[in-house]
């Protein structure tokens, strides 16, 4: 997949997971451009899950690997990279301790895996891009900023007062949160500031793995609840489905 994103817009992937069957290689590149970083923004979710379960088949593909990709106007901000492969029997049984782990061995108890990134766009109301004294309706560039801010804002608040403790048993549900540095020098060197066109994208990237494929969708779907409010109830509730 290669998909653009003009100014002023918001991109939402939000599709269904990845179920590979029995033996099956899958491979996937999505590579997303930016076209201004004041203005264009991206949810992006990638996830999978363990395989076909309702019929026996649980992390007994051959290989997965999805490769996401993000530009903001030219300058690659962001390239992540899952690979997963069964090892290859080597009919030794010499040393079992160096034998590499299975799938399975590696990722259960947890069933679905799930990658977030969220790109979020310079704040419309500090870079010019838009009238904040603009009563007759708030613009399109505000309202995705504010939502994709409010949910960022939640999530950290919450990340940060997580508390680490020795569990007897995995817990039902883990996730974490990495900001995404895009205010890097070295993204810009060669660009004069007024080639940014108003300021600096920010993001974050979000990893989520449940017992369940059910569990990771119902924490997807109350994370990015404020999205309801740029695409409308109906569609962001068929977005989980």
């Amino acid at each position: 997949m290669d998909a653009r994103v003009s100014s002023d817009a918001i991109l939402l992937l939000l599709p269904d997971p990845v179920t590979p069957f029995s033996s099956a290689s899958y491979s996937q590149t999505q590579t997303f451009h930016l076209e201004d970083p004041a203005s264009s923004a991206a949810v992006i979710l990638d996830w999978f899950t363990s395989g076909r379960m309702a019929r026996g088949e649980e992390w007994d593909f051959e290989r997965y690997r999805s490769t996401n990709e993000v530009w903001i106007q030219g300058r690659r901000v962001l390239r992540d990279v899952m690979l997963l492969e069964s090892p290859q029997d080597s009919g030794s049984t010499a040393n079992s301790f160096s034998q590499p782990r299975s799938v399975r061995e590696r990722l259960a108890p947890y069933a679905c895996y799930a990658t977030l990134f969220i790109i979020i766009p310079s704040d419309p109301t500090t870079t010019g891009t838009t009238n904040p004294t603009d009563s007759s309706a708030i613009s399109f560039p505000v309202r995705t900023y504010k939502a994709l801010a409010e949910i960022v804002s939640r999530l950290s608040e919450t990340y940060d007062a997580i508390r680490q403790m020795q569990a007897s048993s995995p817990e039902d549900l883990v996730w974490s949160l990495s900001p995404l540095n895009m205010r890097a020098p070295s993204l810009y060197t060669d660009l004069d500031r007024s080639e940014l066109r108003g300021g600096f994208s920010s993001g974050v990237i979000i990893r989520v793995a449940g017992l369940t494929t059910e569990l990771v969708r119902n924490w997807l779907r109350g994370s990015l609840r404020p999205l309801d409010g740029l695409i409308g109830r109906d569609a962001y509730k068929n977005a989980f489905v």
